[in-house]
């Protein structure tokens, strides 16, 4: 179990890591600013959530960024994009942690109108899992889907 600020958080899976990164890499760009404060929280968040990928994290990130870029190019391909990394936090402790995490690195450096928009989404992606009964898609296919093609 982890602690945050009081709060018991169930580990997190592998898959569960990659889908809080692909949130907090396409996150960052709602904005379209990073700032110094925001680099140091999404990189303290990072480490909070650990990593045990068969690739290196960084790897990983410069993948998100690509997957991101294309995701943002419409409306609903960013919704689907959002709902299918929403999609693999099934239960409250989960969801709550990563919306903590949304919050924390989008707060450092001040919550903008973009920012809170975003965070609706997120959460409106874990209401849309509720009422779906499809497979989990992992977030390796789902950029392949939220970019028309194969990454």
């Amino acid at each position: 179990m982890y602690y945050n600020n009081s709060v018991l958080f169930p580990p997190m899976t592998q898959p569960q890591r990659e889908a809080l990164l692909d949130l907090l890499i396409i996150g960052i760009l709602v904005d379209s600013q990073l700032s110094p404060r925001e680099d140091a929280a999404l990189e303290a968040a990072f480490r909070s959530i650990g990593w045990e990928g068969s690739k290196p994290r960084d790897m990983f990130i410069c993948s998100s960024l690509n997957r991101a870029r294309f995701a943002r190019g419409s409306d609903a391909a960013t919704t689907l994009y959002i709902n299918s990394r929403a999609r693999m936090f099934p239960d409250e402790g989960s969801r709550t942690r990563v919306l903590n995490l949304l919050e924390q690195v989008f707060e450092a450096d001040g919550l903008v109108s973009a920012e809170e928009e975003f965070l609706g989404r997120v959460q409106a992606g874990f209401l849309e899992d509720s009422t779906q009964n499809e497979s989990i898609p992992q977030p390796e296919e789902a950029a392949r889907v939220t970019a028309g093609r194969f990454t």
